[in-house]
């Protein structure tokens, strides 16, 4: 399992610390579930698969997707340089 983190830099400083100490909650968690669940021996030539921790920004709540889902979200948007 590979896992992305993704926050905006637009969020304020005070929200995104709150955010990542969530983040390391959440992931940890993760880390628990997937090694007990998903890794033995029977699983260990699948593909592993590629997930996004995504912050948003509006709900201050953190999003798991695939990366079929952010594929098709963010598919069309357009970046500033």
């Amino acid at each position: 399992m590979h896992i992305t983190v993704l926050i905006s830099d637009k969020m304020p400083k005070d929200e995104a610390d709150a955010m990542l100490e969530e983040m390391f909650q959440l992931l940890q968690f993760m880390y628990k579930e997937y090694s007990k669940d998903e890794y033995n021996a029977e699983n260990s030539n699948k593909r592993l698969e590629w997930y996004y921790l995504v912050a948003n920004i509006e709900t201050k709540q953190w999003e798991l997707l695939t990366e079929r889902q952010m594929l098709t979200r963010y598919r069309n948007i357009k970046t500033e340089l």
